[in-house]
């Protein structure tokens, strides 16, 4: 009982100084590296004692707490073993109230990310998002019933587009920033390919067009200057969930008219060309290119070949 009692104690010392604002990124992760390898070591013993210790305190929420609040100022390994353990705790020999900080967990990613502006703050909420679901400790169904909880209803407003695309909407918004398109981009992938019943229901109301096809166009509209980031982070993601969809993307920027050809694909919702036809044009290459880089498709002549 003494030797967990001073166990708690370090525990409490290690929380509080990796909370501090004003320390190095070196003094905070040699503080978070010694409260992952106690947990580690915790979690491995035999004696119930100190087995039990890493879920009294409110150690899991404090730690996660650590992880969004100071992440901007520690090394990015320290910080990755940190969301590690946190994983670690939730998916092996969790007491039945860690649901609970499962949930508030999650809950508070998606406001973070929905509501936010700080990208300093962002970064670490779509990491640890994309991780939660990559583990499958919250259901691409449970995401989407929490973010309705922050769009009202979950219908969008203009129209068109179904629950599932706006939450996709959401991590699409934070590709257009530097900083924070590599871990939304990782974000979109994990969400994409867990959720292949929903993609599937969701096609299926909104037709043939897969259903990234519209929020990513969107997104793209709404941040032009950005293309560059869209791209590179997050093209090759979805071009590689299936040929398809990639045809489709191709076929909804009208690349048949461009080529003055008739297409055997339709797009139920075609891109709408504005004046601003460069932008378009460029949108459309962007997509060849990539479709080419990634082997999906190939130059013949002035015409293009599926691979």
């Amino acid at each position: 009982m003494f030797i967990t009692r001073q166990l708690e104690g370090v525990i409490d010392c290690l929380l509080q100084t990796a909370a501090l604002v004003n320390i190095s990124a070196a003094h905070r992760a040699a503080a978070c590296n010694s409260l992952c390898a106690i947990i580690e070591r915790c979690q491995l013993s035999t004696d119930e004692g100190f087995h039990g210790i890493v879920w009294e305190n409110d150690l899991w929420a404090r730690l996660f707490g650590i992880f969004l609040e100071r992440s901007d100022n520690a090394k990015a390994k320290s910080m990755r073993q940190v969301l590690l353990v946190l994983t670690g705790m939730l998916l092996k020999d969790a007491p039945p109230q860690s649901s609970d900080l499962q949930d508030d967990a999650v809950s508070r990613l998606l406001d973070i990310i929905c509501r936010y502006q700080n990208r300093t703050k962002i970064k670490p909420a779509l990491q640890a998002l994309a991780h939660f679901i990559s583990k499958d400790l919250i259901s691409i169904n449970q995401l989407i019933d929490i973010h309705r909880n922050y769009s009202g209803d979950g219908t969008d407003p203009d129209g068109g587009l179904s629950a599932y695309q706006l939450l996709l909407r959401q991590f699409l918004a934070w590709v257009r920033h530097h900083d924070t398109a590599p871990a939304a981009s990782h974000l979109i992938t994990n969400f994409l390919t867990k959720s292949t019943p929903q993609r599937r229901c969701a096609e299926e109301k909104t037709g043939v067009l897969a259903v990234w096809i519209e929020p990513l166009e969107g997104s793209i509209r709404d941040s032009p200057e950005a293309i560059n980031e869209f791209k590179h982070h997050v093209f090759p993601e979805v071009f590689r969930l299936g040929l398809d969809g990639y045809l489709q993307f191709l076929c909804h920027l009208q690349l048949d008219r461009h080529l003055g050809i008739k297409s055997t694909i339709r797009s139920p919702n075609p891109s709408v060309f504005t004046a601003n036809g460069c932008f378009e044009l460029t949108l459309l290459f962007a997509a060849l290119q990539v479709g080419k880089e990634l082997g999906l498709v190939e130059d013949v002549g002035w015409l293009l070949s599926l691979t």
